[in-house]
């Protein structure tokens, strides 16, 4: 088979980009931020062989997060998210009808930002492309329900997880969410009906929303 020598330098770029994104957890964090930009510059690089491909863009993005995580100086670490969000719009501007973009931009503004509004509008965007994804209308009412500022209303958040909850109905985790927006908004037996849901489910149980159900029904 033939390969054309573009085609070969990519991949000798990409896969040196991403033996270096695979260093474990262990490692100090100075040798993975080291190497996190050493990928990235790999992958900016590729950019011009690859013709642009959303794909790139995205991992761009995805490895400024990664960044972020690994890096203690508040400043920097804004500065990064800053670039994962110039990143994730150039793959939206390239694949503007892939819900998970809309979705990761939902959640940079609202970690970079607190911008609830733009954080909204791509949650909302998100969910309208991809109607039957649990995990978009559980991470838009997480996010967006609670702040006086978000537009997001309780009955909107409650629309949303229990959307969440008829695509993966023994989701125990979406069960007990549910019912605590049911709580929040005086449905207390629906509120009840569907902790009873999240229990009875053979799904494992975040710990946090035993002690929460207790106490809400006065357990002890």
């Amino acid at each position: 088979m033939n390969y054309t020598n573009d085609e070969k330098l990519l991949i000798k770029m990409l896969l040196k980009a991403k033996e270096l994104t695979r260093l474990p957890d262990t490692c100090p964090k100075e040798e993975r931020r080291r190497s996190l930009k050493q990928a990235i510059n790999i992958y900016q690089e590729s950019l011009r062989i690859s013709e642009g491909r959303m794909e790139l863009l995205d991992t761009i993005a995805y490895s400024y997060i990664q960044l972020e995580n690994v890096t203690d100086s508040q400043a920097e670490r804004k500065e990064y998210l800053e670039q994962a969000i110039i990143w994730t719009r150039k793959a939206v501007e390239k694949s503007p009808d892939i819900a998970r973009l809309h979705a990761l931009l939902g959640y940079l503004y609202h970690v970079a930002r607190l911008d609830y509004q733009e954080t909204a509008k791509e949650y909302r965007i998100a969910i309208a492309l991809a109607p039957c994804d649990a995990t978009i209308y559980i991470g838009g009412a997480h996010i967006l329900y609670g702040p006086p500022e978000s537009p997001v209303t309780l009955q909107e958040a409650i629309e949303w997880v229990e959307r969440a909850v008829q695509l993966a109905p023994d989701n125990a985790d979406y069960l007990a969410y549910l019912g605590r927006l049911y709580s929040k908004g005086g449905r207390s037996q629906d509120a009840v009906k569907t902790w009873i849901s999240a229990l009875i489910s053979y799904r494992p149980l975040q710990k946090g929303f035993f002690q929460e159900i207790q106490d809400s029904l006065g357990i002890e």
